[in-house]
This record gives C-alpha cells, sequence and structure tokens, in this order.
C-alpha cells in the first residue's frame, strides 16, 4: 500500500494486446486501494469491462470518423474550432499556402483527433485532481506536459519505444492542440524551431520517469509479473520520493522477490 491512497489518471492507446495490460494495470491499482481511471478511446470500453476487476473506471475519448472532406468545401465552410486549429498549427497554414489539399487534410485529419484527446484530457483534470500519471505509447507528451505545467507526478510505462522523429511529430501536433484550447506550450510554434524542439523532446525524454515493457516473449503466466513491476516502481517513486531511471523489464523472465525493478536517481 502506498503511504496515502492516490488518485491516478492511466492515459493509453493502442493495439487489444497492449491495451490489455494497461487495464490489468489499472485493475491492480485499484485493487491497491487507489482511485484509478483509465482514458482511452471508447472502442476500448468493450475489453476494459470484461478484463478489468476491482474499481477501476473507464473514461473514453469519443472517437468521430474524420472523412476525408473536400478541401474547397472545407475552406469555405470553415467553422471557428478549424479555425482555431489551423491559427496555431504552422504546417497547416504552410498546406494551405501552398494549396496542397492532401497534406492538408492529413494534418487536419491528426489535429481534430489530437484535439479530442487533449479535450478529454484537460476536462477529467478539471474534474478530478490526480495525484499520478501514468503515460503510455503515443502518450509521453502528456508526462512532460503535466509535470511541467502542473507539478503532478508523472511516469511513462512504454510498450515499445518510438523514434524520436516520430515522437517528435506526435508532440508538435499535440502541443499546437492544447495551444488552441488556450492552453500554454512546452514546445516552439516557429515553423524554424525544428532543431530546437527537436532537442527539447529528446531532453524530455531522458529526463523522464520511464519503464520498458518487453512484450516480445511475453505469456499469461508472467502477466502478474508486469503488473507487480509497475506497481512496485511506482510505490519506489512515491516512499523514496526521488526520480527512477529509465529501466527496462522483460516480463518473459521471472524475477525473485527481492529483485529491485526500478534504479535510484
Amino acid at each position: 500500500m502506498f503511504p496515502l491512497c492516490k488518485s491516478i489518471l492511466i492515459i493509453a492507446d493502442g493495439r487489444r494486446d497492449i491495451m490489455e495490460r494497461y487495464i490489468i494495470l489499472a485493475s491492480a491499482l485499484s485493487e491497491e486501494g487507489h482511485r484509478v481511471r483509465l482514458l482511452s478511446h471508447s472502442e476500448h470500453q468493450p475489453l476494459f469491462e470484461k478484463v478489468s476487476y476491482g474499481d477501476a473506471k473507464f473514461v473514453p475519448i469519443q472517437r468521430d470518423d474524420h472523412e476525408d472532406p473536400d478541401f474547397i468545401a472545407l475552406m469555405k465552410n470553415m467553422n471557428s474550432e478549424l479555425q482555431q486549429l489551423v491559427v496555431h498549427e504552422p504546417r497547416l497554414q504552410a498546406a494551405m499556402a501552398k494549396c496542397d489539399s492532401a497534406q492538408f487534410i492529413e494534418l487536419m485529419r491528426g489535429m481534430l483527433e489530437g484535439r479530442e484527446m487533449c479535450t478529454s484530457i484537460v476536462e477529467d483534470l478539471s474534474r478530478y485532481d490526480a495525484d499520478f500519471i501514468i503515460t503510455g505509447n503515443q502518450c509521453e507528451y502528456f508526462s512532460s506536459y503535466f509535470k511541467k505545467l502542473r507539478s503532478i507526478s508523472c511516469i511513462n510505462v512504454s510498450i515499445k519505444t518510438v523514434p524520436v522523429k516520430q515522437q517528435l511529430t506526435k508532440w508538435m501536433t499535440l502541443d499546437n492542440c492544447m495551444a488552441s484550447l488556450s492552453l500554454p506550450r512546452i514546445l516552439s510554434k516557429s515553423t524554424n524551431a525544428l532543431k530546437a524542439n527537436k532537442m527539447t523532446v529528446n531532453e524530455e525524454l531522458e529526463q523522464m520517469t520511464q519503464l520498458s515493457l518487453d512484450l516480445e516473449s511475453a505469456c499469461q503466466d508472467n502477466e502478474s509479473e508486469l503488473v507487480n513491476t509497475i506497481v512496485e516502481t511506482i510505490k519506489l517513486y512515491y516512499l523514496e520520493n526521488c526520480p527512477l531511471r529509465t529501466h527496462t523489464h522483460n516480463i518473459a523472465t521471472t524475477p525473485t522477490r527481492n529483485q529491485t525493478f526500478a534504479t535510484m536517481a
């Protein structure tokens, strides 16, 4: 048990097998006596209801079906929400200037999906204060954002390593989405700041408290080890009150009970 009951928000997305691990983690933490909320796209709710146990709650992100609209029609009938996205996304502005309809539609789709996620997270945190945030793959940005701007303790639990180039694109999109909600940025908006933003993302990832999980050889018998690894890591984080360095745990192996799962900084 942690020193005190904590309110924990888990932000995750991905394939069914990946989401199942986060659902089990949420359930295990709720069994430890914590108030746990798992925020993910609504398509994962049936899996959550099937797999979860304990008192963990599921917070659905409603994913709208963003069909590719006609570029000209979109330009003529742009509502205030879309206008805000364009104002805060230089790449959209550049695509408009070049009349690159394919690039514009692709970027707009990503911005709309990102804005839905950002809106859901911000609204949930406004209703329920979180003492601790756990983020999954493709959600690392939120660990950095809320630790930096809200001083919330965060840890990233990754299933796989995502290339920095791919991370940078995701972070820039989400940062622009936050700005479109009239919230602060953590990256530069300038189109000339790509190199500086890449360095920022690199630094944030290096400083981020992370636990990497190797699921390539995972089997059902070791599923409890996965949960125990993460739970013990978070306990150490609270009990020792200091950051954890990146640590990789292969759940195909069976660590001893006294093995330390994270290296203290």
